[in-house]
């Protein structure tokens, strides 16, 4: 026997549709979260790698901001 399963329409949030708060800030950084390791996969790169680049744009930022 099959039971039948109530259903909603998501708002496109699923953070906000937990009624997590701070959900409008939750759903971009989840979506870069999961891009960023798409990329590592598709680079092939390993954990060390990854980190390396991760260094390389943090500081690129952090030089930035300061000499601006």
């Amino acid at each position: 026997m099959r039971t039948r399963m109530k259903m909603e329409k998501s708002s496109g949030n699923v953070f906000a549709d937990l009624g997590l708060p701070d959900s409008g800030e939750l759903l971009p950084k989840a979506k870069l979260a999961h891009r960023i390791g798409v990329l590592i996969r598709e680079r092939g790169l390993t954990q060390a790698q990854a980190a390396s680049c991760s260094n390389s744009i943090s500081r690129f930022y952090i030089t930035r901001s300061i000499s601006d």
